[in-house]
């Protein structure tokens, strides 16, 4: 028996090493959303509560400090400051806004968000300029008497 031409065992020896990447591909593409799956199932079984300490409460922000996600020290220390605050920054984590309905929690984060880049930019160029007290407590009630 003679021996196949170079370029016949290259084209074998490619062909089987696309054919072993195109399994390999083809697994990864099954075993992904399983685990996915696998994972958000024990996401779902081991639901905690989040854990927070206010850090610093000013006029226009409320810090949380840090804890553990999915521990009860995060939730506990939000529950002073529920009544009086809807949008808070976590330390590390983020930022969370609350409202009686989603619609209304997601237009607070995008207010927040908006308000961050104003701040950012602000800071950039040079200079914040802080609202008095009495500023501060007008847009309150203005926004209060708009719902």
């Amino acid at each position: 028996m003679t021996k196949p031409a170079l370029g016949v065992r290259v084209r074998r020896a490619v062909s089987r090493a696309l054919l072993v990447v195109g399994g390999v591909v083809t697994l990864v593409c099954v075993l992904l959303p399983i685990a996915c799956w696998r994972d958000d199932m024990a996401i779902e079984r081991n639901l905690g509560q989040a854990v927070a300490q206010v850090d610093s409460v000013s006029f226009n922000r409320t810090v949380v400090r840090y804890a553990t996600p999915g521990t009860a020290a995060l939730a506990d220390n939000f529950e002073l400051y529920l009544e009086h605050h809807d949008a808070f920054l976590m330390a590390n984590h983020g930022a969370t806004t609350l409202g009686r309905t989603l619609e209304l929690a997601h237009q607070r984060m995008e207010s927040l968000e908006h308000a961050a880049r104003i701040i950012l930019t602000a800071r950039l160029l040079g200079r914040v300029n802080q609202l008095s007290v009495a500023d501060v407590e007008a847009l309150r009630a203005s926004r209060e008497e708009q719902g």
